[in-house]
């Protein structure tokens, strides 16, 4: 996989939580991924936690794989859907 220099995401922040989830579909999966400024490596499979106001950017280094991203925007998700409602069956 050829990378550029260029960020996969430019740094923003959201007012909900986010879980990045990396999963390789090889032997290796490399991000780095930035919180508030600090660059960190990150080697799949692992999950980050971004916390909501956190300024936040990812670009891959390596590998191949999926990037999963989840939004904890609950109230926004609801008002889009037409399950007012959650409900769980057991």
């Amino acid at each position: 996989m050829d990378h550029q220099e260029d960020n996969f995401a430019v740094s923003h922040t959201h007012d909900f939580d986010e879980f990045n989830i990396l999963l390789p579909f090889g032997p290796e999966l490399v991000y780095e991924i930035e919180l508030n400024g600090e660059k960190q490596t990150v080697k799949a499979q692992a999950t980050v936690f971004i916390p909501a106001g956190t300024a936040h950017n990812a670009r891959p280094l390596a590998g191949e794989g999926i990037f999963i991203c989840i939004q904890l925007d609950n109230e926004r998700q609801m008002e889009r859907s037409k399950f007012k409602k959650q409900r769980v069956f057991v």
